[in-house]
């Protein structure tokens, strides 16, 4: 697993690497991580809890990647009401990330 999927696969990869991988964009851009239950992590605690839950992968986005993760999400939605066909990598995101979607949006309309 590397850097570039965006996910830690197990606590130990989590206590080894997210300090150095999540820390490269500075302090003035924070990751958004969060638990396979759809739960967001702020620290080593949280990753513990999501460890003891069996709920990994951790997975985080950049603030910059949600623009475009939500208007994917959007045109999915859009294209499953005309009854089209689904982007499975965009069902897999949302399908992984339960409630995450409503979250960041909630978040950011109040910020």
């Amino acid at each position: 697993m590397t850097e570039r999927n965006q996910q830690f696969d197990t606590y130990d990869q989590w206590t080894a690497s997210a300090e150095l991988w999540l820390a490269r964009k500075g302090a003035t851009e924070r990751a958004i991580c969060f638990d396979a239950k759809g739960r967001l992590i702020y620290s080593n605690y949280g990753a513990r809890v999501a460890r003891d839950d069996k709920a990994f992968p951790i997975r985080w986005l950049w603030p910059t990647q949600l623009p475009e993760i939500m208007s994917r999400a959007e045109a999915m939605a859009t294209a499953v009401v005309a009854g089209n066909e689904r982007d499975p990598a965009i069902d897999e995101f949302l399908n992984a990330v339960p409630g995450l979607v409503a979250r960041i949006r909630a978040k950011l309309k109040a910020a």
